[in-house]
């Protein structure tokens, strides 16, 4: 079975802890934005900066608020704290207020969404797509890149964009990587963190593992077009093909360090036709990952990681004359403690220091046919033998 992947690339350099920011709900987000109205652009960056968010922000309401601020500062410190809640639950006053369906309605529910992922998913039509990404690290004291050594901590911030088309072509997916470089290696040196399989393959790998260990009802949440059902999933390691890859470099060498963790999650599902319009992966990483051990050679089974977690959301888009469902964004946050280069009077050796945080915020779009053959759905999938539930 294909393997569920996140990768992180640490630099070598030497940092500090962080500053820990002050949690507030989404409405006190809002009067934050609202108050600094009038505020120049850098001062309200750097409000946001120190703030975390208690429960998830929409991209809907994201939408609304960027246009509220002032500068480009603004608008990214909003992003990258909007992107890291994605994994929380939404505000209590944005669930339905609905009867939890009985198991016999859950059970044709998720039918539907093995028919969806197994039937619908593979008769995706050959197409092109831009993949815009926007690169968010933070920035301990004395962390040195590219040559820059910041002087204090430096919350989430925009680090570099890039832009890729992806090519979609008989269920896989091929990533041009431009002119500018050959190497296609997950493992790219601009510390991004590559998630593959977000047009089907990740679908697929994350219903086949939860089906084999617990996935249960959670609540009704409301969507663009209506209530969708949401799921949640724990998966063993032992049931898991999640795998989480760590990698340091140091010169020339870099020593890639992989593991497959077992993870949670939930799914937000259309109950009428099973589609997956929200997914959510979060590693659980054993105690054990969290190694006393500064030593990185002793670190072979034991990766010193905090948070490897994914989302993808979808929706429906327009690729030629139909409409499919396909992934319109991506949030990948990694967080886990650097490498750090120990300089002694005759010799150096490597470190783990303080954790540092990565995200990438990446946006699907400019989805258009491949010129080619291609395969086009012709009719509804078959169905389980009952009606959807009333919405």
């Amino acid at each position: 079975m294909r393997k569920l992947t996140l990768l992180l690339l640490l630099m070598t350099t030497i940092v500090l802890p962080a500053i820990a920011a002050r949690r507030v709900t989404l409405e006190q987000l809002q009067q934050v934005i609202t108050s600094a109205r009038g505020e120049p652009d850098a001062n309200i960056a750097k409000e946001l900066a120190g703030l975390e968010l208690s429960e998830r922000a929409s991209f809907a309401w994201l939408a609304r608020c960027e246009a509220e601020l002032p500068g480009p500062a603004a608008r990214q410190a909003l992003v990258a704290l909007v992107d890291v809640s994605v994994f929380l639950d939404p505000p209590a006053n944005e669930i339905p207020k609905m009867e939890t369906p009985d198991l016999s309605t859950q059970s044709w529910i998720m039918s539907a969404v093995v028919v969806y992922v197994n039937s619908t998913i593979p008769e995706l039509p050959n197409f092109y797509a831009t993949q815009k990404t926007t690169h968010y690290e933070d920035s301990p004291a004395h962390y040195e890149s590219k040559g820059i050594i910041s002087a204090r901590y430096i919350p989430l911030h925009d680090v570099g964009d890039s832009s890729t088309t992806v090519l979609h072509r008989d269920g896989g997916e091929v990533v041009d990587a431009g002119p500018l470089t050959q190497d296609l290696n997950p493992a790219r040196r601009d510390g991004s963190l590559p998630t593959s399989g977000v047009f089907g393959p990740i679908l697929r790998t994350v219903l086949s593992d939860a089906i084999k260990s617990k996935l249960s009802w959670s609540h009704w949440e409301q969507g663009a077009a209506g209530a969708l059902a949401v799921f949640r999933f724990q998966v063993p390691r032992d049931n898991s093909h999640y795998e989480v890859k760590w990698c340091c470099r140091q010169g020339k060498n870099a020593d890639e360090l992989r593991q497959i963790s077992g993870y949670h999650g939930e799914m937000a599902v259309d109950p009428e036709d099973g589609a997956i319009l929200r997914l959510t992966v979060i590693a659980d990483l054993e105690s054990s990952t969290h190694s006393r051990s500064n030593e990185i050679s002793g670190l072979e089974h034991n990766l010193p990681i905090y948070v490897a977690n994914m989302m993808v959301e979808y929706a429906s888009v327009k690729i030629g004359d139909d409409s499919f469902i396909c992934p319109v964004k991506n949030v990948s946050l990694l967080r886990a403690r650097m490498p750090v280069l120990v300089r002694g009077a005759f010799a150096s050796h490597m470190e783990l220091g303080p954790e540092k945080t990565v995200l990438n915020d990446v946006a699907f779009g400019n989805y258009r046919e491949f010129p080619g053959e291609t395969h086009t759905l012709t009719g509804n999938p078959a169905e389980p033998d009952r009606k959807p539930p009333e919405r």
